[in-house]
């Protein structure tokens, strides 16, 4: 990227809305309505989250923009959004962080989080069985 394209602020909409091939996106006006009003889905934490420094870098600390990226648990909307631009940035990251705060998000999180551990500890006990069947033969 030239440094004239990084004085310039950009918004890239890759997708935003369940919308079929050529269809264009939702706006960011409406991402920050369903931001609103739907809990975003934890699993996507697993991913690098829902806000992650664009994939470019000037340095190793200055990220020439962000990637805002994620579906939502109760509504399919999958939004993937790249922009340098302070004003976007500053909307996305307040309506998405203002998600994660809400009590649907937490328990949600916490739900998948106990049965995540749940299934390892099932996993781990089956492991232990068949070692101890193993030692018996």
């Amino acid at each position: 990227m030239s440094p004239q394209q990084l004085s310039k602020p950009y918004v890239e909409i890759i997708s935003n809305g369940s919308h079929c091939y050529g269809e264009p996106p939702d706006s960011i006006e409406r991402l920050l309505e369903v931001l609103e009003d739907h809990p975003l889905d934890p699993r996507f934490e697993r991913l690098g989250g829902f806000i992650r420094p664009a994939g470019e870098k000037l340095s190793s600390c200055i990220s020439i923009g962000y990637d805002f990226f994620g579906n939502f648990l109760t509504v399919s909307h999958v939004f993937h959004i790249v922009t340098n631009d302070a004003g976007t940035i500053d909307k996305l990251v307040a309506a998405i962080q203002g998600n994660q705060q809400k009590l649907a998000y937490r328990l949600v999180k916490a739900r998948l989080e106990h049965d995540r551990r749940e299934l390892e500890l099932e996993r781990e006990q089956k492991r232990l069985r068949q070692q101890a069947e193993r030692g018996k033969k």
